[in-house]
């Protein structure tokens, strides 16, 4: 097969197979935080000496009345200058008719007026020498056209005043350590909460803030939360950037609904994997539903759900669903020890929660591995005679009532080196004699490196002395066999990536140099002759052709390339030529050349008579495995390549890989890798092996194609690229590139 397979139902909407009218520029947005000012010093956002409030009211049931009331009550022991030109004193604090009346510049605000007053205040700010604002007001793009100008108003403010911005449509942010509780809504009045480990930056503040709240009754504690809106300025991605280099935040939490700049959440993401701090996130609106709400809610923009995916799995993001992912995966990393691999021993009293632990950690994509003869001999020495020894290992009634027993066993496989983590289950240890079994199991875990997580259902009072234990030796927790397993696989997976990010870099010795290109300077679809020109500059091995018109065909004496050939019309108007009739295939001899011509020039003009036609293009048939290889500008995070499974299967099966370009050789490689199909490629069951570092070769190529020249190319479609065995490399034969119109 030598036809362009429709690649819409393959890679879903994340690259167009139809462009029924000619493709307006897309261009990155820069990130605004980054557009409005100088970067500006984000200790002062959370951790402020003195707040102005403008909008405060002696009124708590107002949110400028409520945020004053809540510095208060909370405990903040800044300075606290409320604004209001009515009042000469809120919550005991002095009032002031104008930010520009107080005597000394605050280093926050906090704005909470009527929007369409936000602009001026923020200015007013600017000029009393305010250097960061959040803005809690509703009303801006989050609200439909109207509210849409009005942000860009407050752009402009941004701009003019030099002031940072978060927000607006937020509902505030939170210092546990500071007592600083700033902000409205029941989430802030909680002023008994105790400060930990975990920050959270959130897109929806009562979503956020109710999470924290559940997370607080299961004993894991934030010190930092943030609300963040509609994020005209400042970013989530900033926000996360700043909380990463805060020494006493291990943990960091993000609800997501889109981004303005993919890249720059991937940068944070990659920063998070190489200081060992997980970022747990709700990424949501992927769904057509859910992309409608984000709209109406907080109006960030939302990129294809599968970039996200991207970004997430080569960085330091972990996509949660509910609370108890929260909770666990906090807890198996707030234990402090990250897994050097995948290798994992499950010890358990109970042979039923051995069996479903070896089902989770297959699923984890976590392995087993049998005891070693050393191992063996050491547990036998503790064990009954006769016992059998594997892992799982289920110590049964025998040993189980017997602490010492058990956590010598434990221990061997703690020392041993085959090991990368240990799961161990303890069934029906409870009262007087948990806390024995505790401590003895914290005295072996803390002198190791490796992660030791603890499956212990906690029955009430009857286990709470031995769990506290476990606790204040951060030895993770939990309070089910699945749910350890789960978060043991987090681990191991949090590893990898941080492996694979090192060998994803990209050399500078495997760069291509940037090729100039010849584009012309309207926008649209280039014919495939033109497009496999482009290509080929960058080093992409097309297959042999030749382009002539019908007159020049009827003339030949002889094919250009011996038989069989493929023709195709070459027209700019018809990219998807198998839809107007406009390609044969298997054409054996030379009279069938010519009256195949004929025929698909003529369905061409049918199928659509206005289209451009160049002539027919002659091409020698390929074969090998056909595979469409892409690449594309996406508006939120730039130029990405993708890779796919092609011809009969390329629809059922929907194999696709991403990454965002460029990438090197030993990244393509990954990709190739990662695909379903994977196995056919490398020998599977005697069959030929593809020529896997020639197609690694053409990825890297293309992604480069995209990185240098995405402010014009819009797309590329390789569709099918034919790779063949070990040595024979791999050729394109169709392309289509899509243009933005130059500037």
């Amino acid at each position: 097969m030598q036809e362009r397979t429709d690649i819409t139902s393959c890679f879903g909407k994340v690259m167009r197979a139809e462009h029924p009218e000619p493709p307006v520029e897309v261009v990155s947005k820069a990130p605004v935080a980054h557009a409005h000012g100088a970067p500006v010093d984000l200790r002062k956002l959370l951790e402020p000496s003195s707040i102005v409030v403008v909008g405060a009211s002696e009124d708590t049931k107002k949110v400028g009345g409520e945020i004053v009331s809540n510095l208060r009550l909370g405990g903040f022991s800044g300075q606290v200058f409320p604004v209001n030109p009515t009042s000469r004193e809120i919550c005991n604090y002095p009032s002031f008719a104008s930010v520009t009346d107080i005597p000394e510049p605050p280093e926050l605000a906090v704005i909470a007026v009527n929007a369409a007053q936000v602009p001026g205040v923020v200015r007013q700010c600017g000029k009393a020498g305010v250097p960061l604002a959040v803005v809690l007001s509703s009303g801006f793009s989050e609200t439909g056209k109207a509210g849409a100008r009005l942000q860009d108003e407050l752009d402009k403010a941004i701009a003019e005043s030099g002031v940072r911005v978060v927000g607006p449509n937020c509902i505030g942010l939170m210092n546990v350590d500071r007592r600083m509780f700033c902000g409205f809504g029941p989430g802030f009045r909680n002023y008994g909460l105790s400060s930990g480990p975990v920050a959270m930056v959130t897109q929806s503040g009562g979503f956020g803030f109710s999470a924290a709240g559940l997370c607080n009754h299961q004993d894991l504690r934030f010190s930092k939360i943030i609300s963040t809106g509609n994020e005209c300025d400042i970013s989530t991605a900033d926000l996360i950037d700043h909380i990463l280099d805060d020494e006493q935040t291990k943990v960091i939490v993000a609800y997501i609904e889109g981004v303005r700049d993919g890249r720059r959440l991937l940068e944070v993401g990659e920063k998070a994997l190489q200081l060992g701090k997980p970022i747990l996130c709700w990424k949501v609106g992927n769904s057509g539903a859910a992309r409608a709400a984000v709209a109406s809610h907080t109006a960030n923009l939302s990129a294809p759900y599968e970039l996200f995916k991207t970004a997430f799995a080569r960085s330091g993001f972990i996509e949660i669903r509910e609370i108890e992912d929260l909770v666990d995966i906090a807890r198996g990393f707030l234990g402090g020890k990250i897994p050097k691999g995948r290798r994992v021993a499950v010890v358990t009293t109970s042979g039923g929660s051995g069996v479903l632990m070896a089902d989770r950690c297959d699923e984890g994509k976590l392995t087993l591995p049998a005891p070693s003869p050393s191992l063996l001999g050491q547990i036998g020495a503790v064990l009954p005679p006769h016992s059998a020894v594997s892992n799982p290992i289920d110590l049964t009634a025998q040993v189980g009532d017997d602490a010492a027993r058990f956590n010598r066993v434990v221990k061997a496989f703690v020392d041993d080196p085959g090991y990368d983590q240990i799961l161990v289950r303890y069934g029906a240890v409870q009262g007087v004699n948990a806390p024995a079994w505790a401590e003895e199991l914290a005295s072996i875990a803390k002198n190791s490196e490796k992660p030791v997580l603890v499956a212990w259902s906690r029955v009430p009072d009857r286990s709470s002395r031995a769990l506290m234990t476990l606790e204040e030796n951060r030895i993770p927790w939990f309070v089910t066999p699945g749910r350890t397993v789960a978060a043991a696989a987090v681990l191991s997976e949090f590893f990898s990536r941080s492996e694979s990010l090192s060998r994803s870099r990209v050399d500078e010795s495997d760069a291509f140099l940037k090729i100039h290109l010849e584009l012309p300077a309207a926008a649209g679809s280039l014919g495939e002759h033109a497009s496999k020109r482009i290509v080929a500059a960058y080093g992409i091995p097309v297959v042999n052709e030749k382009l002539l018109s019908l007159d020049e065909i009827a003339r030949l004496e002889k094919g250009p390339f011996g038989f069989p050939v493929v023709i195709k019309v070459e027209s700019p108007d018809i990219p998807h030529k198998t839809e107007a009739g406009a390609v044969m295939t298997g054409i054996r001899t030379l009279r069938e050349l010519k009256e195949g011509a004929r025929k698909i020039v003529s369905a061409a003009q049918e199928y659509r008579s206005d289209a451009a036609i160049a002539g027919v293009s002659i091409q020698e048939t390929c074969s090998g495995t056909e595979l469409i290889l892409g690449a594309f500008v996406d508006e939120c995070f730039g130029p990405v390549v993708v890779l796919g499974l092609g011809g009969i299967y390329a629809e059922v099966l929907n194999d696709v890989t991403r990454r965002f370009a460029p990438i090197s050789r030993a990244s393509a490689r990954e990709m190739i890798l990662e695909l379903k199909a994977a196995p056919l490629f490398t020998g599977y069951r005697r069959l030929p092996a593809l020529d896997i570092d020639a197609l690694a070769d053409a990825i890297s190529r293309i992604s480069y194609l995209i990185a240098h020249h995405g402010n014009r190319i819009g797309e590329i479609d390789i569709n099918p690229l034919f790779a063949g065995p070990v040595g024979s490399g791999v050729r394109a034969a169709d392309a289509l590139v899509v243009l933005n119109a130059a500037q």
